[in-house]
């Protein structure tokens, strides 16, 4: 497999989710207040770019959860640039058809999904 050098995660707002980023939060304070705007914006994804030293994390509010399927992930992989071919995304937290087409989505873009095959 590919060496990755970047990852992240998908949330949206439901309760399993929201429990998955609590720790995330906790560890990475810097990200509170835009984590709680997003819970209370309508907003509906958040996407958690996992820090890799020197980096930090980032969060990214996504408006709709369609939106991953119609332009936001290729938006998102324009701008990692080159670093698509070697990030990995992580679903868990989506419903698990929804959380398919996503990583499907990103496997075609050129991403990493643990589902490769």
């Amino acid at each position: 497999m590919d060496k990755i050098e970047c990852g992240f995660i998908v949330f949206d707002k439901s309760e399993r989710s929201l429990r998955g980023l609590a720790p995330l939060v906790a560890k990475n304070q810097e990200t509170a207040t835009f984590v709680t705007q997003w819970i209370k914006s309508p907003n509906e994804v958040l996407l958690w770019v996992l820090a890799v030293h020197p980096e930090k994390c980032r969060v990214i509010a996504v408006p709709a959860a369609q939106d991953l399927l119609g332009g936001a992930l290729e938006e998102f992989a324009d701008d990692l640039g080159e670093k698509t071919y070697r990030t990995r995304i992580a679903t868990g937290p989506l419903p698990p058809e929804f959380a398919k087409a996503v990583r499907e989505r990103w496997r075609k873009i050129g991403g990493l999904t643990a589902d490769a095959t």
